[in-house]
């Protein structure tokens, strides 16, 4: 309890605390950070320092990103010492492990990536997306299996894109590639959940999908047999070609991720689950700022299969 305290007081109600949840100036770091790496990539080929610093460049890539993960690690904290709700002391603890486990992966490929970096291109040897979004697949599977009891195969996590013809969306990736889908097009066309939050832009959580069906909130399909759950989290990003939209899903089969009526579980899960899906937001950006530089507007992302 001292220590919840002492968390509260530093994370929350000192003069730190306030500035660190400052929504505006945590807007303009993020933009300050996204701009740098904007420059780094697009225009760094003829800044004459950055071709001569490929070292150094690389250090400020990695310090704005562990820095922007350092910053949300201390918002957590600071949510779970002010007896939020949000997620169980346990279920947060195993919450912040495997996001650290997340941030180590990376690391160390960061790492590995040092030595090669000589007359290269930072930003095209350390963006790895697909094998990034694996991971993070990875450990979302292993961490609801442990407190959930979600084995791999009833929980599946998607990502769909728009791509220029505002009429066409595909899937670009899926943890159980091998499972037939709906034609992705026709789905966000129709009153499937993850249709619904690109159209409102705002992230939904329908913790029974059978009431979610009956409220025409979500669309069956045969997979459907029993209950679960789903998330859908809507990502638009702004290009110099256009807007880039996907919309990432986390859909459960056979196996709800909380008590329907329990309204403190169904905020806790939507909190973890959003946590997971923002890990894979930033890879979808670093991927789409990768598409920018090199012109491919139209590239996917290699199907990957996640843990069973």
């Amino acid at each position: 309890m001292q220590i919840k305290n002492l968390c509260y007081w530093l994370l929350v109600q000192s003069a730190f605390g306030k500035t660190l949840n400052n929504k505006p100036l945590g807007i303009i770091v993020a933009a300050i950070g996204g701009a740098t790496l904007l420059y780094f990539d697009i225009f760094g080929s003829d800044d004459a320092w950055v071709n001569s610093h490929p070292q150094e460049v690389f250090r400020i890539f990695i310090g704005i990103l562990f820095g922007g993960a350092a910053i949300q690690l201390l918002r957590w904290i600071g949510e779970w010492s002010a007896g939020s709700g949000a997620t169980e002391g346990s279920s947060i603890s195993e919450l912040l492990i495997s996001v650290g486990r997340i941030v180590q992966w990376k690391s160390t490929r960061f790492r590995n990536a040092l030595p090669k970096l000589a007359g290269k291109s930072p930003f095209e040897i350390i963006t790895q997306p697909t094998e990034q979004i694996q991971f993070i697949l990875d450990e979302a599977n292993d961490y609801f299996r442990r407190h959930r009891k979600i084995e791999g195969n009833q929980l599946e996590v998607t990502v769909l894109k728009q791509f220029a013809d505002a009429s066409i969306w595909e899937f670009i990736f899926s943890s159980n590639p091998n499972r037939s889908q709906k034609n992705a097009t026709s789905l966000m066309k129709g009153h499937s959940a993850a249709a619904k939050a690109h159209q409102s832009g705002v992230p939904c959580f329908h913790a029974s999908k059978t009431l979610a069906s009956k409220n025409n909130l979500y669309l069956p399909s045969a997979r459907d047999i029993g209950d679960g759950s789903i998330f859908c989290y809507p990502i638009k990003l702004a290009a110099p070609s256009g807007s880039v939209e996907f919309v990432v899903t986390f859909t459960t089969y056979g196996k709800l991720l909380c008590d329907p009526k329990n309204l403190i579980a169904k905020q806790g899960v939507e909190f973890i689950l959003t946590e997971f899906v923002r890990r894979i937001e930033l890879e979808l950006i670093l991927w789409t700022i990768k598409d920018f530089k090199k012109g491919d507007r139209q590239s996917k992302l290699p199907k990957r299969r996640g843990k069973n």
